[in-house]
């Protein structure tokens, strides 16, 4: 969720806070907790190992999600034959054939330089790095998330919100990690190099600020930043996509970023039962232009939109976000897009970040011992240099 009018309160959730179950919460097909695993907790700590990995979500066989799946409404009618033929892998990436790395200050407080996912596989995307931001985390420290950082375009912003929380409870954080948890395995199989901002669901951060730096300091093709929305009336529902007209890279990736939102918008109109939103943009077209969002506003080199996948206090589109398959067909329909944008948009991968990537202790690259780390496919930690700005 970012700042907009009437949103719904957010639920600031303390370091240690429990889920009814009496644990912290745990990513969807997340690997076992490391006290419940003893040889998985040696495997994930062994440093400066050769990496291999060890983990990966089954895209088709995600537990807990226990939600009704209402029906929602249907999209606006956009021609089907407005759509691209696109390559569409028929298995998600395979365990072995994934390589991941932790950036140096992956498990800090705040986090920051995310995770980078490297297939061996080959595909249409093979050599382009797409940036997936899960929005907020599941952790809330007052001092830790209200601190002010100053940020590109936005100026001075506190680190980062708690994001919203639906009717039934489900907070946003959880709903964009589940999402992106099914996109990056789709994203993968077409032979991306993938970086998600943050490594897990249970970590403070990254802040608002240093997001769009790990898209700009890994060369990315395209930034996409998930996101609920949180407007307390209840018939407002659907999605919409936001983009910058005051981003570091200037008019060119813009421009780029304003056809990203038209892409992005264009594929879950055509691929989701998701329609778009019926109090932002135009009908038909849920597009927003927003020049107020530091994770936009911070991109130098490549199309970025912010995606916000549905209003937290529609029954509709809550049951759409959390329902098993409906969270993949809209995943697929994310990567699709994604597919398009990174083949037909320009990015300037040579832009760089304006700040180099930040300090870390040096145990600040491996998942500590209470962290949930991805379900993706994952690897032996290695901490991983971030290029030269």
């Amino acid at each position: 969720m970012t700042a907009a009018p009437r949103r719904a309160a957010a639920t600031p959730r303390g370091a240690a806070e429990a889920t009814a179950a009496g644990r912290p919460a745990r990513a969807i097909g997340a690997a076992p907790r490391r006290a419940e695993h003893p040889r998985l907790a040696r495997l994930l700590h062994r440093h400066h190992r050769p990496a291999a990995a060890v983990a990966v979500a089954a895209v088709a066989t995600l537990a807990g999600l226990a939600l009704p799946n209402l029906a929602p409404g249907g999209p606006s009618a956009v021609p089907a034959g407005t759509l691209p033929r696109l390559w569409t892998p028929t298995t998600p990436a395979s365990p072995d054939s994934v390589t991941t790395f932790y950036a140096a200050g992956a498990f800090a407080t705040p986090q920051t330089g995310g995770m980078r996912m490297v297939p061996s596989m080959r595909g249409p995307l093979t050599g382009k790095v797409i940036v997936i931001d899960p929005g907020h985390n599941g952790r809330y420290s007052r001092s830790i998330n209200e601190r002010n950082y100053y940020t590109y375009g936005a100026g001075w912003r506190p680190c980062v919100q708690a994001g919203t929380t639906t009717y039934t409870n489900v907070t946003e954080h959880t709903i964009v990690w589940q999402v992106a948890n099914r996109v990056v395995p789709l994203l993968l199989a077409r032979g991306a190099t993938v970086v998600l901002t943050r490594p897990d669901d249970d970590g403070y951060g990254p802040c608002n600020n240093e997001r769009p730096e790990i898209a700009n300091r890994e060369g990315a093709s395209l930034f996409l930043s998930l996101h609920v929305d949180g407007n307390e009336d209840k018939t407002l529902r659907g999605f919409y996509v936001a983009h910058s007209t005051k981003m570091a890279g200037g008019e060119g990736v813009q421009a780029a970023s304003a056809a990203a939102a038209q892409i992005v918008a264009r594929h879950l109109l055509n691929r989701t039962s998701l329609p778009g939103s019926n109090y932002v943009g135009q009908p038909g077209n849920p597009v927003y232009v927003r020049t107020d969002l530091a994770v936009l506003d911070g991109i130098r080199g490549a199309p970025a939109v912010l995606i916000e996948s549905g209003n937290s206090r529609s029954p509709a589109d809550v049951a759409y976000l959390t329902g098993a398959d409906t969270q993949q067909e809209y995943a697929a329909a994310l990567a699709a897009a994604a597919e398009e944008i990174v083949l037909t948009l320009p990015a300037d991968l040579a832009a760089g970040p304006s700040s180099a990537s930040p300090a870390a202790p040096p145990e600040a690259s491996r998942p500590p011992t209470t962290s949930t780390p991805s379900p993706l496919p994952t690897a032996t930690p290695a901490p991983v240099a971030s290029p030269s700005p």
